[in-house]
């Protein structure tokens, strides 16, 4: 009997860009921890949300947003991550802060988001992964 090969195309489950570290998880939860003292820009943005995109594979996935390192965004950054398409690319969105500048940074991109709902902050990381594991459920 023959053997029938099928290819394989490996993906990677971790990207890391100039500001970002980009991992998506083995509950499916895409983590998008912010590198410490790198101020983002627009270019920053585009290859964070591609290689989002990459790792999410199609499927709109729950995040975790680590701003616990993060320093704020400029108008340019923030008109970026405020396009519909770039908003309405995750489930669910739970932001990660340990201070009130990652706590100031959380509450602007909920106002981003526009659906309070959908974004809630943490301050202990099991916490917010028990969070979007059992809101991707529902």
């Amino acid at each position: 009997m023959p053997v029938i090969a099928k290819a394989m195309v490996l993906i990677p489950h971790s990207y890391t860009t100039r500001s970002s570290i980009i991992t998506l998880d083995g509950d499916g939860i895409i983590v998008i921890k912010i590198r410490p003292g790198i101020q983002e820009t627009v270019e920053d943005a585009e290859e964070n949300l591609a290689a989002v995109d990459m790792l999410a594979g199609g499927i709109r996935r729950p995040r975790l947003l680590d701003l616990r390192e993060a320093l704020p965004i400029s108008r340019e950054v923030r008109r970026f991550y405020m396009q519909p398409a770039t908003r309405n690319s995750a489930t669910i969105v739970a932001l990660l802060v340990d201070s009130t500048l990652s706590r100031v940074i959380a509450n602007l991109i909920i106002g981003l988001t526009g659906n309070s709902q959908a974004v809630q902050v943490f301050s202990d990381e099991h916490a917010a992964r028990q969070w979007l594991r059992q809101a991707n459920v529902n």
